[in-house]
């Protein structure tokens, strides 16, 4: 609701924005009371929209440790008025409070609404607040859930892919399971151990399809079967749940950002834009939104001016995003130095950054053929993703990188062994998965075997997946100049 305090809508824009017909709107008042106790005054009362009347209203006055069951009441009172009937469970889950200790959900909420670029802090302000909220309520199940998907998501993003990461997970979903195995967010977690744990699509969705018949109305289940359904390659069935997630949380700026991403992957570059800039309008913080919109318009227009717009409003929090975006665009623009500097301005201190920042540098001035003492060599940057990769070995992107990294200092067979690898961590994701493809082709480029890297090439110019590759994009960036001359390669443009 605090998106709206400062926007200046109406009521009518409002509903327009969430698609409802019924508003509740009020007050809420905190205070401490004489007798020491902390109080919440709420006065919350139910507009209907199209003639702006209002259908019910009430006040409260109670100690803030009944805020449970003020809730539960004012849910209550409106479903009483619009005249709907709830089925048994559904009953039970309005009149179930999440937790009796109000610290602890204070504590959750702060998670839920957690917005910290720096990936690290993220990590750590994150599994302290949780695991504070489950030391106060060791009975919170949403909060336990919470912290086993965190876990399980920093398991799958690569920065953390350890094993010590995958059985803190797994030991959060136990707590989550012990106090009830059926609940909806033990489904969540359960399933999404499955996903981003050991890429099981098949396990996973059936957790989360479980979640949904428990509760049709969770956006973030339906939201959660969409991203099975895409890494299946089932788009239809994925951009019908995930438009249904949508439509009941219209103000989700995640679930935008993911329809933007699903239509730039099936090339409908109008939509992509449409839903980028809609998510860009919900959270304009976001800078991963806006490093892939910038992406989109030079692998749709090859609009690199455009690009530069989109980056060029800098958000109040840079992360390695925002550098990515602008490394991606003087790279193509073949402005090595300014690259350079901002794979320089990317690392954080982190290892795994510190590691990528590095390998940037190094082939960025070999591509650039730039000869300065003070950058990384390419064999420090290969020792750094070595290290890394001992630790967390089934990361496909750090293979990829390190591909990169041997095909550039001559290591052909070696070069080309690592990005096969990377290809078949990821075999099973028909989103993610064919991007391994697409830098294997770039490898085979590097080292001379052209005709294989326009095979791939070709494959993948007819293949739905994450960030699509275009003939724009293979027109302009120096990664295929290797290829220029083949015929082959010629005949994608239709040229001879």
């Amino acid at each position: 609701a605090t998106q709206y305090d400062r926007t200046g809508k109406t009521m009518r824009q409002i509903a327009d924005d969430l698609g409802v017909d019924y508003v509740v709107e009020g007050t809420v008042r905190w205070a401490r009371g004489s007798d020491g106790t902390d109080r919440v005054r709420i006065t919350p009362q139910l507009i209907r929209v199209a003639d702006d009347t209002p259908v019910w209203s009430e006040s409260y006055d109670r100690q803030i440790d009944d805020i449970f069951e003020v809730q539960t009441d004012i849910a209550s009172r409106v479903i009483d008025q619009l005249g709907v009937t709830l089925l048994g469970n559904e009953r039970d889950n309005l009149e179930k409070a999440p937790t009796q200790n109000v610290a602890a959900y204070q504590l959750y909420l702060q998670s839920r609404d957690l917005k910290e670029e720096n990936w690290e802090k993220y990590d750590q302000l994150n599994v302290a607040l949780l695991e504070e909220a489950v030391a106060l309520d060791p009975d919170f199940i949403q909060a336990w859930s919470a912290l086993s998907q965190h876990h399980s998501g920093w398991y799958a993003n690569g920065l953390g892919r350890t094993e010590e990461r995958l059985s803190m997970a797994r030991a959060a979903l136990q707590k989550a399971e012990a106090i009830d195995p059926d609940h909806v967010e033990t489904h969540l977690a359960r399933g999404t151990f499955q996903y981003l744990g050991f890429r099981n699509y098949d396990r996973a969705l059936e957790e989360y399809l479980a979640a949904v018949r428990l509760a049709p109305n969770n956006a973030n289940a339906l939201e959660r079967v969409s991203y099975i359904y895409r890494r299946q390659g089932k788009w239809d069935e994925h951009l019908d749940r995930l438009t249904a997630a949508f439509e009941l949380d219209p103000r989700s700026a995640n679930i935008a950002h993911n329809l933007a991403g699903s239509n730039r992957a099936l090339r409908r570059f109008t939509e992509a834009q449409r839903y980028y800039e809609l998510a860009l309008e919900l959270n304009p913080q976001s800078i991963k939104t806006r490093q892939e919109l910038a992406s989109t318009m030079i692998s749709w227009k090859g609009d690199l001016d455009a690009a530069r717009e989109v980056l060029r409003e800098k958000p109040e929090q840079e992360s390695a995003w925002y550098y990515f975006g602008w490394i991606g665009i003087y790279v193509i623009s073949r402005e090595y130095a300014e690259a350079i500097e901002q794979a320089r301005l990317m690392d954080d201190g982190t290892p795994a950054l510190h590691a990528i920042s590095v390998n940037v540098m190094s082939l960025i001035a070999a591509r650039g053929n730039i000869d300065d003492p003070e950058l990384p060599s390419l064999e420090e940057a290969g020792r750094l993703l070595e290290s890394l990769l001992e630790e967390m070995p089934s990361t496909a992107w750090l293979r990829g990188s390190l591909a990169a990294n041997l095909a550039v200092r001559g290591l052909s067979d070696a070069a080309v062994q690592e990005a096969k690898l990377a290809v078949d961590l990821t075999a099973k994701d028909a989103y993610e998965g064919p991007g391994q493809l697409e830098n294997l082709a770039r490898i085979y480029a590097l080292v001379g075997r052209h005709d294989e890297a326009v095979d791939l090439l070709e494959q993948l110019l007819k293949t739905i997946y994450e960030n699509s590759i275009t003939l724009k994009i293979l027109d302009i960036p120096p990664d295929w100049d290797p290829l220029r001359e083949n015929p082959r390669f010629k005949e994608l443009f239709g040229a001879s």
